[in-house]
């Protein structure tokens, strides 16, 4: 983890460059679902070993017991912190064209087998240039602090996190996830940045609360609807003493789905070692939570021969801030969950369940990767969700009511992709080909496009 001095030749930057290039569309081609604990911005730092801004100089892949690992080094580094070098009495602050920073990955290529890919990691481009919070520990599967939480991708005067949330320094100089309160995220620079953490560093504490009016620097707003708790809302029956199901009124008919399509069973298998819990009772209980929210249309099947597994995660894999990692090789589907998840293990295990539905992460209930203890029931727009893919033929892939055009170009746009959970992956081997198309002409109903297509 200590920053290295390199002067790789010119023709080993472009074999570097070149297997960068290949490793990182693999990893960019698949996404599943990693879920962890929620932290604010300046909390994240207060945590990490090490902390500095660096451009991605290489991306490439090495093997540790069998394992691959995305290998990815910065240069033009700027240390704010470094806790192993402050150990052994080097200075802490440093920075110029040689200072070099490496961190590793699970996930990746390694000769002679499939990629294995862990959904939710950052992935990094050449050139691109990062504020990174890390860990100086090579064996958790993300060294970032928060897993992804602590990474932002810096262009011109902005940095972004993995999901696209802007971080910006309020009046007062506290980090604040999106605009602060009379400042404007896309005018934070990266000088603003390291003036905030240095700060944030020297004191050791996150900021004081802001003045009333402004934003409080301590949460996001996302993190705000999640404190006061995911559960979901009362049950249509208006009794407290039951679980709730999402808002879904349990005695309300199903829409119909289409002609002929039942809802699939989704098989899984659980094993029990490794952990403080019966994972086969939680599994199955995050099942049950589901499948009453959305009666028909969430079915699950314990099967001990289902490719998908469901397990226990090393302690020094999972890290410290991980709740659950999904990983796939093969077209099997592996979802570690941490020992130490404690009271949020039904909500990352409900989360991953509604991945293996089909549903995408996202929003601020048990859907997002920032899960905290009391998400542990979907929303009704999971439920709406869920009843509207349930609704349409996979091939009608705008969700039109029919087979067309706009469905064929969608498709085409698809082509090639490999991975878990893909719209256009209609038969679930795991990528849209020939096979995939021959199921869309099937279905395709010919006539000429509409003069307005449907909204993206």
């Amino acid at each position: 983890m200590r920053p290295s001095v390199r002067t790789p030749s010119r023709r080993a930057r472009l074999a570097c460059a070149l297997r960068a290039c290949a490793l990182l569309l693999a990893l960019q081609s698949i996404g599943l679902a990693t879920t962890y604990r929620p932290a604010t911005p300046e909390a994240l730092a207060l945590r990490a070993d090490s902390v500095f801004f660096g451009e991605v100089a290489s991306v490439t892949s090495d093997q540790d017991a069998g394992l691959p690992w995305t290998v990815v080094t910065f240069g033009r580094a700027r240390i704010l912190r470094d806790r192993a070098a402050a150990a052994a009495g080097s200075v802490e602050a440093r920075e110029g064209e040689g200072v070099q920073v490496t961190l590793r990955f699970l996930g990746g290529s390694m000769l002679g087998e499939s990629d294995l890919v862990v959904s939710g990691l950052p992935t990094f481009a050449l050139g691109q240039r990062w504020l990174l919070l890390a860990y100086q520990d090579d064996t958790i599967a993300s060294p970032i602090v928060g897993v992804a939480q602590g990474a932002w991708l810096l262009g011109g005067t902005a940095a972004v996190d993995t999901e696209g949330r802007p971080l910006s320094v309020s009046a007062s100089g506290a980090l604040v996830r999106g605009a602060a309160t009379g400042t404007s995220a896309a005018a934070t620079t990266e000088a603003d940045l390291a003036d905030a953490l240095t700060a944030i560093l020297a004191r050791g504490t996150e900021s004081p609360p802001e003045p009333e009016g402004g934003a409080s620097p301590a949460v996001a707003p996302a993190e705000e609807e999640a404190a006061r708790g995911q559960a979901g809302p009362e049950r249509a029956d208006g009794d407290p003493s039951k679980p709730s199901l999402g808002g879904v009124d349990p005695s309300e008919p199903i829409p119909p789905s289409a002609p002929g399509r039942a809802a699939p069973a989704v098989a899984y298998r659980v094993e029990d070692d490794g952990g403080p819990l019966l994972l086969s009772e939680r599994t199955s209980d995050a099942a049950k939570i589901w499948e009453g929210a959305a009666p028909g249309a969430a079915v699950f099947t314990q099967d001990p021969t289902a490719a998908t597994v469901v397990r226990y995660g090393a302690d020094g894999l999972m890290g410290p801030d991980a709740l659950s990692l999904t990983l796939q090789r093969s077209g099997r589907i592996e979802v570690l969950v941490s020992p130490g998840a404690g009271a949020s293990v039904t909500a990352a295990l409900v989360h991953e369940l509604g991945i293996l539905l089909g549903l995408p992460e996202g929003g601020d209930g048990v859907m997002a990767r920032a899960l905290t203890p009391d998400a542990t029931a979907p929303t009704p727009g999971d439920v709406a969700e869920l009843l509207d893919r349930r609704a349409y033929l996979p091939m009608d892939l705008d969700r039109s009511g029919a087979v067309d055009f706009y469905d064929l170009a969608a498709f085409g746009r698809a082509y090639g992709q490999t991975g878990f959970n893909l719209a256009a992956d209609f038969n679930g081997d795991g990528k849209v080909d020939a096979a995939d198309l021959a199921a869309l002409r099937d279905a395709y109903e010919f006539g000429p496009p509409s003069r307005t297509a449907p909204p993206d």
